[in-house]
């Protein structure tokens, strides 16, 4: 899944291991640039095959660096969310609705 100029990192497959996310440097935008670490996301189709990488499209997240990516049982996501890579992060939560993630909310008090 790595590539040449950019980073894919983090790991983590949804409880079936039919869906892998990870956490890239890859621009949003075919030949655009690297920028800061989103969630990504592949699916395993019925052959046994991974899907081309998918953006997750929290737009709340583009613009900081998003780490350690986990989904509960009942699809909540769980996540790292830093302003950059020197600011302390926060747990972040997006709950699964109507095919998608909603924007993150701070699971801290």
């Amino acid at each position: 899944m790595a590539d040449q100029c950019n980073s894919d990192v983090d790991p983590y497959f949804s409880s079936d291991r039919k869906m892998l996310y990870f956490s890239s440097t890859r621009p949003l935008e075919k030949g655009g640039e690297a920028k800061d670490s989103d969630i990504w996301y592949t699916e395993k189709s019925e052959d046994g095959a991974w899907g081309d990488p998918v953006h997750l499209g929290n737009p709340n997240t583009v613009g900081k660096d998003d780490y350690y990516t986990s989904i509960a049982l009942n699809g909540t996501l769980y996540s790292s969310i830093f302003d950059s890579h020197a600011a302390p992060g926060n747990l972040y939560k997006s709950i699964w609705v109507d095919g998608k993630y909603t924007e993150p909310l701070s699971s801290m008090p």
